[in-house]
């Protein structure tokens, strides 16, 4: 099954802009790519979306023990307050033909609207959770895990890509 992915518009691009220097501030660190982790970059499966994925083209990561739980709140993603600060760094065969990353358990499954070319970073919080990526055309595509880190320890992986 193909699942669509819209593009984001011009105005979910600007406040995304508008956004990096909170961004910056709430990750503490100003040497590594702030998070584009926003309500509006993100597309919740359907539950027939979410039932067609493959978990043989998925990378599987095991929860991190944290201060903060999801709990319906953003406290999660802010890390100078005690929110998450591990994070794997995910990449499919060909990143450059374009891509989407998303994230499956057994409270949501949902991907990310910002088109990536590169191999990406994602948070990882207190349950399991298994990734899985899109290809530009709506196709699952295989992805592998190629690094792991803390946020502000300035990794190199942490300068070159983007943390969603």
């Amino acid at each position: 099954m193909k699942i669509e992915i819209r593009p984001l518009n011009f105005w979910e691009r600007l406040a995304d802009i508008l956004m990096v220097p909170v961004m910056y501030f709430v990750a503490g660190t100003l040497r590594e790519k702030p998070q584009q982790t926003h309500k509006w970059n993100n597309k919740k499966l359907s539950r027939k979306e979410a039932n067609s994925l493959d978990a043989s083209l998925m990378t599987s990561v095991a929860g991190v023990p944290c201060k903060i739980k999801k709990q319906g709140g953003i406290l999660f993603h802010i890390p100078i307050i005690g929110g998450w600060r591990e994070y794997v760094v995910l990449t499919p065969r060909r990143p450059e033909d374009g891509w989407h990353v998303g994230w499956h358990n057994e409270e949501v499954t949902g991907v990310s609207r910002i088109r990536l070319t590169t191999p990406v970073r994602l948070l990882v919080g207190p349950n399991d959770i298994s990734f899985f990526g899109i290809s530009s055309t709506g196709e699952q595509i295989h992805i592998s895990e190629i690094g792991c880190g803390r946020v502000g320890e300035n990794l190199p992986q942490a300068r070159q890509h983007p943390l969603l």
